[in-house]
């Protein structure tokens, strides 16, 4: 389940990246046609989707135990993880920072 919604997510941020950092869109060099990027976008969304379906749909109609779903687990397991993510973007914007543009608004060298 975690890695169709993560190569989800992946196929979305295809189609939001020129908007959301366009100097870093303009350096792309494979696959330049902004076209053909949308058109792989929206086959790779629409496949993983599909996957993402059958998968939580097989794991959650299972006989096996609520606690042994990898669905179950993963929810949870996200749940938390926003939880605490969530709790420290707060606590930096009540320390006056703005993590988009302060901490998250350049990629770093490599």
């Amino acid at each position: 389940v975690s890695m169709l919604v993560n190569f989800l997510l992946i196929a979305c941020a295809v189609v939001t990246f020129p908007r959301v950092n366009p100097q870093l869109h303009a350096q792309i060099t494979f696959v330049r046609d902004r076209g053909l990027q949308l058109a792989i976008a929206a086959t790779a969304g629409a496949f993983l989707l599909g996957l993402l379906i059958v998968q939580v749909v097989g794991d959650i109609t299972s006989a096996t135990p609520w606690y042994l779903k990898s669905t179950i687990a993963w929810l949870v397991a996200m749940g938390l993880g926003s939880f605490v993510f969530a709790k420290s973007w707060r606590k930096l914007r009540n320390q006056g920072v703005d993590p988009r543009t302060e901490i998250f608004n350049e990629i770093p060298r490599e």
